[in-house]
């Protein structure tokens, strides 16, 4: 192709595309993005979500922010990563002296950008590039814990749907009983206890190290225990996007009460669960 072509054709795009550049300047995305989000103009049209069944969930933490991010904090300069028809904008946030990162994805068709998804956790393997490589980028303790719970506890609910196809509840939360086996794990693990006591003790471990969950043992003896705990399993159902559309509150709380029933039974407990606010609740373990 001769320069006088490639200069004509350069021309020639240009002048069928006149909105082309400022479409891609990401300043000036990320500005018309935020007046349309303050201004309560973002509607499903402006949604391209990475999955169809996230729309409604992302158009309602949209406005969760919207009403309570502070105007200013809006202001703030945005990192800028630019993905082939995505454009990133990552944004800290500041409440109660604690700062948070949020990821703003929206996809660039044409001259017109579309939200695409907001995300609180994502891991900075961009920054990899030196090969071979047995070290990664990390996050935080409980980063990670919730990750592990919300990969976790959406696949069950995901197979739930699949089940109820065919089966009933009932069916589905007997699959999800595993009491025995827990209280083995207790007895093989904490061998210095009686059994009893050893389940407990090994439900708060589990729970708080392995598992992540705020944990806090307020009595114990040989016939009563109570806990405090704020599981991420109900923490999940409140932030997490998807599974609202999935399974109801009262479903969901069935699949916790229907594993805890089952483990402490298994270690001759009667269990009793209490739920205080911002879901956190309270197991009372009684036995003879």
């Amino acid at each position: 192709m001769c320069s006088r072509t490639r200069i004509t054709l350069i021309l020639l795009l240009w002048s069928v595309s006149p909105s082309w550049a400022s479409a891609q300047d990401a300043d000036a995305i990320w500005h018309q993005f935020t007046d349309a989000l303050l201004g309560d103009r973002i509607t499903a049209e402006r949604v391209r979500p990475l999955d169809p069944s996230l729309t409604e969930p992302l158009l309602m933490f949209l406005g969760t922010l919207r009403r309570e991010v502070p105007a200013e904090q809006w202001e703030r300069v945005p990192e800028v990563h630019r993905v082939g028809a995505m454009m990133h904008y990552v944004l800290p946030f500041t409440d109660a002296g604690d700062t948070s990162l949020f990821c703003f994805s929206l996809r660039i068709e044409g001259d017109t950008w579309y939200f695409a998804h907001l995300e609180s956790i994502f891991i900075r393997l961009d920054t990899l590039s030196v090969f071979p490589a047995s070290r990664f980028p990390d996050l935080p303790e409980p980063t990670k814990a919730w990750m592990r719970a919300e990969k976790y506890w959406s696949h069950i609910v995901s197979l739930r749907g699949v089940l109820l196809r065919e089966r009933d509840e009932d069916y589905f939360l007997s699959l999800l009983k595993d009491g025995p086996g827990y209280f083995l794990e207790a007895k093989a693990w904490v061998p210095f206890l009686p059994p009893h006591r050893a389940f407990v003790l090994y439900l708060c471990w589990e729970q708080s190290v392995l598992q992540g969950n705020r944990v806090v043992l307020e009595c114990m003896s040989d016939s009563l225990a109570r806990l405090s705990t704020t599981p991420i399993f109900f923490q999940l159902y409140t932030r997490a996007a998807h599974l609202k559309g999935q399974i109801s509150p009262d479903e969901y709380r069935r699949i916790y009460e229907t594993i805890w029933q089952d483990r402490a039974r298994s270690a001759g407990w009667t269990l009793e669960i209490e739920y205080l606010a911002d879901d956190e609740c309270v197991l009372t373990l009684r036995r003879p």
